[in-house]
């Protein structure tokens, strides 16, 4: 059984990048905030690595894998999971845990993003196996969870290495201040727009596209929005994000809005 553990066998060699410091001041990271953050997200994990490790979370099992740490276990998932992680065992849905097989395993921890603990909650508390919950919602929490985990495992140098790379890109990137964006998350004709404290409310953020979400006022990181609203919002961009295969979403969005100005764009990601 392939088990996550501090000593695990090291990651690929990260791409070369400048030091971690000089990234995040190119970026404007503030760098104080980052540090207080990521030693408050620690300080709600154990404080030795576990042996074994089930991640109910794709996002998450991508970073323990960058980090170089095979988990015990993964989530069933229609979004592909690294190829490393092909022979590791599914552990159901991060909606529909398999609670059997995960009690099975008996891992020291189980991981799962702070956004749906109370549901995860409803089906793991019978376990009586410990339970940690970290912030995925925005670029910045993965990068304090990246970081987190690194501590966690051992993996230090790897998590800097990685967030130095996000933080160029970051600093990098292009600008879209003249770019009207509206976020939309659902599925067939019931969506909620995105605000910036969502993760791809603080993509757009960084490259400096107004949100529609902003604009109206809307403090609710998912609000339900009219489609007088959104017509009347105009933006330039109208992304979606769905938990169905893009042509069943697209075909809805597009019969409900009908006006073809916009430049639809779309993401699947469950």
């Amino acid at each position: 059984m392939l088990t996550a553990c501090s000593n695990a066998d090291p990651a690929p060699e990260p791409t070369p990048t400048a030091p971690a410091s000089e990234a995040s001041e190119s970026a404007g990271v503030d760098t104080a905030a980052r540090e207080a953050a990521v030693a408050e997200l620690r300080s709600t994990l154990p404080d030795e690595a576990p042996e074994k490790v089930v991640v109910m979370s794709v996002p998450l099992a991508e970073i323990i894998d960058s980090l170089g740490v095979v988990p015990a276990g993964v989530p069933t998932s229609e979004s592909p999971l690294p190829a490393s992680l092909d022979d590791v065992p599914r552990m159901g849905t991060v909606i529909a845990p398999d609670v059997e097989k995960i009690a099975e395993l008996e891992p020291d921890l189980i991981l799962g993003p702070a956004s749906i603990k109370d549901s995860l909650e409803k089906h793991l508390s019978a376990t009586e196996l410990d339970t940690a919950y970290v912030p995925t919602d925005s670029l910045d929490d993965l990068i304090h969870t990246t970081l987190a985990f690194g501590e966690l495992f051992g993996k230090t140098a790897e998590a800097e290495a990685l967030v130095a790379q996000v933080d160029e890109a970051r600093a990098s990137a292009g600008d879209a201040s003249d770019v009207k964006v509206l976020i939309l998350f659902g599925q067939s004709e019931e969506f909620s727009v995105l605000n910036e404290n969502t993760f791809a409310g603080g993509l757009a953020a960084d490259l400096g596209a107004t949100n529609v979400a902003t604009e109206l006022g809307l403090e609710e990181s998912y609000s339900p929005l009219s489609l007088e609203q959104v017509i009347m919002a105009d933006p330039d961009v109208i992304l979606f994000l769905g938990s169905r295969p893009p042509t069943c979403w697209q075909r809805s969005a597009a019969r409900a809005v009908e006006d073809p100005s916009p430049w639809w764009a779309g993401s699947w990601r469950r």
